[in-house]
């Protein structure tokens, strides 16, 4: 499976009145297992609800006044509920300190080795250079995520798609396969957003308030056309 799915509960966060608000969604033995690879249209799905949860947070502004960063976007962090819905973790951390999107600039050079090791490819290049996160950060490791999930390739997503976005029969074979029978054309329209997020160069990365790129509008209008595509039961 492309997510990892939380059989148990997964937490949702969110600002309600300047006060903090967890919602919990108890599964426990009342979840179904899921069975073998979550279908192409279900992909597209998790993306436009996580690209909706990064919406909510930059639109919205911490205790310092500024827009919450997540600074930790990737598929590791993106849970399923019973119902395959996604929900994004360690919300938690950036509303009670939005301090941390300055990131491990505290932390000594052996530990920052370690960190980006670990999470080299979602790491924005000009974060080695500020040591501080912000939207076009989260945006970066959005457009990363993005790629992951129409790949299945957790290594170099963003070369491998890079090369065949222009070739028709080459991108078709990018396609994560377990997923099935993509529609192409829309897999093609979100993987040329997703690298535009993913830009090296953070000046041609839109944001969530773009309103030249409206990354959420790209998202929420392929989950229009998703929702026809789809069979009326998810897995």
């Amino acid at each position: 499976m492309i997510m990892k799915l939380n059989a148990t509960s997964s937490i949702r966060t969110m600002i309600d009145r300047g006060k903090f608000v967890k919602e919990w969604i108890a599964c426990g033995e009342r979840c179904p297992k899921p069975k073998g690879f979550l279908p192409w249209y279900v992909h597209f799905r998790l993306m436009t609800e996580v690209a909706r949860g990064i919406s909510f947070l930059h639109s919205n502004r911490s205790v310092m006044g500024s827009a919450i960063i997540h600074s930790a976007i990737r598929p590791a962090n993106i849970l399923l509920d019973c119902k395959f819905d996604a929900k994004i973790c360690k919300v938690e951390q950036a509303l009670l300190n939005p301090q941390c999107t300055k990131g491990v600039q505290a932390l000594g050079h052996r530990t920052l080795g370690v960190f980006v090791g670990r999470n080299a490819q979602y790491i924005a290049p000009e974060y080695l250079r500020t040591k501080v996160y912000n939207e076009k950060t989260d945006i970066y490791a959005f457009g990363i995520t993005v790629l992951e999930m129409l790949t299945g390739n957790f290594m170099d997503a963003f070369g491998i798609t890079e090369e065949a976005i222009e070739d028709a029969a080459a991108f078709e074979n990018v396609l994560d396969p377990n997923a099935g029978s993509w529609d192409v054309d829309l897999a093609k329209e979100v993987a040329a957003l997703g690298l535009r997020c993913a830009s090296l160069d953070r000046r041609s990365r839109p944001d969530m308030m773009d309103t030249d790129i409206d990354i959420l509008g790209i998202f929420n209008g392929v989950a229009g056309k998703v929702q026809l595509a789809a069979p009326e039961e998810d897995p």
